[in-house]
């Protein structure tokens, strides 16, 4: 019986620790969203291509199309920070090239319902009012 080798294209290619719910929770934690892209309201996505060594680490990040404003920087940081999976194969240290895609939304504005009530006196029976402030 032959002993098979896999092709080229089975070559394991490396994932980000902990897989997708892992990178949704490091984008929420790590990401900082630029403030002139705050003031012009920008949103979009970043595709930033990335060389990965064989132990994972992210050797360079470079923003494929850039959006402006501060989000290319701030993805190419991130990317940067990021950690993935070793990717050793038959005992070959591989380099890997990958295109990573950053979201970038918009925070949602926070409003803040108070309710404010007074006791009432004899001039007035009590009356309520409803304050709603927008941060």
């Amino acid at each position: 019986m032959k002993d098979h080798k896999k092709p080229y294209h089975s070559i394991r290619k490396p994932n980000f620790i902990g897989g997708k719910n892992a990178f949704q929770k490091f984008l929420q934690e790590n990401l900082v969203y630029p403030k002139e892209a705050l003031e012009k309201k920008l949103e979009g996505i970043a595709h930033v291509k990335c060389e990965i060594s064989d132990r994972g680490k992210i050797l360079k990040a470079e923003s494929i199309h850039k959006l402006g404003f501060g989000l290319d920087e701030e993805a190419e940081r991130l990317c940067l920070l990021m950690k993935f999976e070793n990717t050793t194969e038959r005992g070959l240290k591989i380099k890997h090239t990958r295109t990573i895609r950053i979201p970038f939304v918009l925070p949602k504005e926070q409003t803040i319902q108070i309710n404010y009530q007074t006791t009432p006196t004899q001039e007035n029976k009590g009356s309520s009012y409803n304050y709603t402030i927008k941060f």
